[in-house]
């Protein structure tokens, strides 16, 4: 009787697959550590006052504020707040109770009314944060002040904004659109565009889970 010949079957050795697997794990790690690279960077926008005093019949003064610098393909905002700064109609001392309110983008800040008068004939307003960051998407805020007691005149006001930059400029370079900004020293970091580290990431993933299953099924390789 003639001897059967069988044809040999090379198996991949055992861990094959799962080098292969923890490989594809540890480059998606580095990745994705790659992409969350970014540099804390400070934005600010200020207007200027309203000349016109704000009394009664004159309550509401409406302006935009700019963030200079601002960027949305790059920036994500963390936090944002505002100072506002007032005058005195008739000088110091004479008026003790003259309030006013803040809108961002039609909804009223919080605290909801602020006691401005201190007694000096100019003062500024404590931080009113903006809650809401989705309203700076865009780099811009629609703001309303409304008087609610007194006669003062608004002065003007700054928008201070915290956001991580991801491929931020580094310190001293004139950032995008011009403008000022303040900006930490950290060392940055070229980054890939997320969307190719993800398909790097799954396709890395995918040979991975391609190794474990051949193995697993007994696949010649």
């Amino acid at each position: 009787m003639r001897a059967r010949k069988t044809q040999g079957v090379h198996r991949a050795p055992r861990w094959a697959g799962w080098a292969v697997g923890a490989l594809s794990i540890l480059v998606l790690n580095v990745c994705l550590v790659l992409v969350a690279q970014a540099v804390p960077v400070t934005l600010t926008g200020t207007v200027g006052g309203n000349p016109s005093l704000m009394q009664s019949g004159a309550n509401q003064y409406a302006f935009t504020f700019t963030l200079s610098g601002f960027n949305a393909a790059t920036d994500t905002l963390t936090s944002a707040s505002a100072i506002f700064t007032f005058a005195d109609d008739v000088g110091p001392g004479v008026d003790t109770n003259e309030k006013f309110k803040v809108k961002y983008e039609g909804v009223y800040a919080t605290p909801s009314k602020v006691t401005i008068q201190d007694g000096s004939a100019s003062w500024t307003s404590g931080p009113i944060s903006v809650v809401d960051l989705s309203t700076l998407s865009d780099g811009a805020l629609g703001v309303l002040v409304e008087r609610t007691d007194g006669d003062f005149y608004f002065n003007g006001a700054t928008l201070t904004a915290l956001a991580d930059r991801v491929g931020g400029t580094p310190a001293g370079d004139p950032p995008p659109g011009g403008g000022t900004q303040q900006q930490s020293q950290a060392p940055l970091v070229s980054n890939p565009e997320p969307a190719s580290v993800l398909m790097l990431g799954m396709g890395l993933a995918g040979l991975g889970l391609w190794g474990w299953r051949r193995r697993k099924q007994g696949g010649v390789i």
